[in-house]
Parts: C-alpha cells; structure tokens; sequence
C-alpha cells in the first residue's frame, strides 16, 4: 500500500512541476510586477514593492478561469 501511494504522489509531483514550467513569466522592474501571459490577451499579475534587498508582494491576481492551475504559485517563486 505504501508503494502504490508514494508512486501516486510522484506522479503528482511530476504532473504539477510539468504544468507549473509551462507558463513563462515575465519580469517589468520599472512597474515593479510580474505577469504571465494568457489566452484571449490575459494576465496573471504580481505586484511587488522593493526596499533595498526586500521584496514585499502586494497582490497577485488570476483571472477567474485560470484559477486553480498553480499560477499564483509560479508568480510568486
């Protein structure tokens, strides 16, 4: 049991690292955001404030019909 479960979580694993590299994202430091392009001319946004070596995210926003697909994820890493 504990082999076929630990399979299962790989598979998992592997699936959702495959999804998360599909999507490029791109970086505008004059506007302090990152984004990533969508269908139909959509983005998913970071925005950030930077402070010497700090980073502060203000918000990320994903368009309703993308949620759920690990974009808010690849935005923030």
């Amino acid at each position: 049991m504990f082999r076929i479960t630990c399979s299962i979580l790989q598979s998992i694993k592997i699936n959702v690292t495959c999804t998360r590299t599909n999507y490029g994202v791109y970086h505008n430091p004059n506007r302090h955001i990152f984004y990533v392009k969508l269908r139909n001319n959509d983005r998913a946004v970071l925005l950030y404030n930077k402070n010497d070596n700090i980073m502060d995210i203000k918000s990320i926003n994903v368009p309703r019909e993308q949620q759920g697909r690990g974009l808010a994820r690849t935005l923030a890493e």
